[in-house]
């Protein structure tokens, strides 16, 4: 006696025709036929009243029916457990994503937990500032950053992309009419930010260029609203990449540096996650998604 036969019989039950049955379970009506046959046989006696109309169960089928069915239940609900048993211990991975990341860092993630059922997979907003903070706390596994502070030796970094620096200017400002700007052309322009603060930015010119903002040309803010809005009024230029969306926005230029200076988005985790061999292969996975979809040039 095969599982399949069991399976068959049951269903042809159910059906409450061969034909029928043979149709749902899309084999031949002579399967069915000599399956039925063949339990009989096995049995030791018949199962099914046949007849012009179809075929139904006498008592010793009724018997046996019961049985089957209440094995195939309990078959049911052992995968219904198991299925709850295992979404009961995915995989946690915490990601932060700080003000600035572009669009295509969201779809990725999207898509990521979408394919990767096993993952608990959970995305939070997070300030730059504080993003070192919170990845050491173990409030979070992962943090996908435009922000460049001092990295602790607990933390990686992951290069998903570096992209040649450009200034948004409005088309009202005098500088929309270059083909490219020199860091020594922003002297004297207001610089607004929602990645860098004023002292993390003054580390970053004076390492590479002649001079540094003072505090009354520069202005930040975590809200990235505001500081568009304030771009779209003329308030000051904003450094970003190429792909960034303040390209789409109206009235907004996008010039490229002169200068070879490039803005990386970064993927932070702290060690202790690199080192459980139960996420090596979902940080893999994760990292070389980012680095596909966003497409720039490794720093």
């Amino acid at each position: 006696m095969h599982f399949q036969d069991l399976f068959y019989f049951s269903e042809a039950v159910k059906c409450g025709n061969i034909s029928k049955a043979a149709k749902e379970l899309q084999v031949s009506r002579q399967t069915i036929t000599a399956t039925l046959s063949r339990l009989e046989k096995e049995i030791g006696y018949p199962l099914l009243i046949r007849s012009k109309n179809g075929i139904e169960l006498n008592d010793e089928g009724r018997m046996f029916f019961s049985r089957i069915d209440d094995f195939f239940q309990d078959g049911h609900q052992i995968m219904q457990d198991m299925v709850e048993y295992g979404s009961a211990y995915r995989l946690p991975l915490r990601i932060g994503v700080t003000a600035g990341v572009e669009y295509p860092v969201y779809r990725v993630l999207d898509r990521f937990r979408e394919e990767n059922e096993r993952v608990d997979l959970s995305i939070s907003f997070l300030s730059g500032k504080v993003s070192t903070t919170e990845l050491l706390s173990g409030r979070y596994d992962v943090v996908i950053s435009l922000y460049q502070k001092a990295i602790s030796p607990r933390i990686s970094v992951r290069t998903i992309a570096a992209y040649p620096a450009c200034v948004a200017v409005h088309r009202e400002n005098p500088l929309s009419n270059k083909k490219s700007i020199r860091f020594a052309d922003l002297e004297g322009e207001r610089i607004l930010s929602f990645v860098h603060d004023l002292d993390s930015i003054k580390r970053i010119w004076e390492r590479n260029f002649s001079f540094a903002p003072e505090a009354d040309n520069y202005f930040y803010s975590e809200d990235a609203a505001l500081i568009l809005s304030m771009l779209a009024q003329n308030a000051g230029i904003v450094l970003c990449n190429p792909t960034s969306v303040i390209g789409e926005m109206q009235d907004i230029v996008l010039i490229p540096l002169a200068e070879d200076y490039s803005l990386p988005i970064l993927m932070l985790v702290r060690e202790d996650t690199l080192e459980n061999e139960k996420y090596s292969h979902v940080l893999l996975t994760l990292e070389e998604a980012l680095k596909t979809a966003c497409g720039g040039t490794p720093a």
